[in-house]
């Protein structure tokens, strides 16, 4: 279960930081829910957490807002699911090829991201927004 550090007060999550859509961040692991493990306690929590913004809308900008929307990385490229992206570290800015778990879309303070690596590749910001739509059932049905 993820446990969100305490702060001061509302005033505390102010952040007027930038979190531009595809951007990936680092934050403790322990702040990210991954269902399938946590819930059957096979989850090996580690000292971070790479994740990338998947929201993508003016509350990312705004000071007031508190929340912003990331979906977590996975190292583990080999069991990549329906609704995963594949980035690379040469294009994407992340340490490793990783897998961006879209299905794991989840808040997060934005006051708990620490670290902005840079964003993923353009091409890869287009596939997310079509993973996205398909995800999210945006997309319009073939007839």
């Amino acid at each position: 279960m993820a446990i969100t550090q305490r702060y001061a007060g509302k005033r505390a999550l102010f952040d007027d930081r930038k979190f531009n859509f595809g951007d990936v961040w680092i934050l403790s692991d322990e702040l990210i829910t991954i269902p399938q493990a946590d819930g059957t306690n096979t989850r090996k929590l580690h000292s971070e957490r790479w994740v990338v913004i998947t929201s993508n809308n003016v509350e990312n900008y705004h000071p007031l807002c508190p929340i912003v929307t990331v979906s977590p990385l996975s190292h583990v490229v080999e069991l990549a699911k329906e609704f995963d992206l594949e980035l690379l570290p040469n294009t994407d800015n992340v340490k490793d090829k990783s897998l961006l778990q879209i299905k794991l879309m989840q808040p997060i303070l934005k006051k708990d991201l620490a670290t902005c690596k840079g964003p993923i590749s353009e091409i890869k910001k287009v596939e997310l927004q079509v993973l996205l739509e398909d995800f999210l059932g945006l997309a319009e049905a073939d007839v």
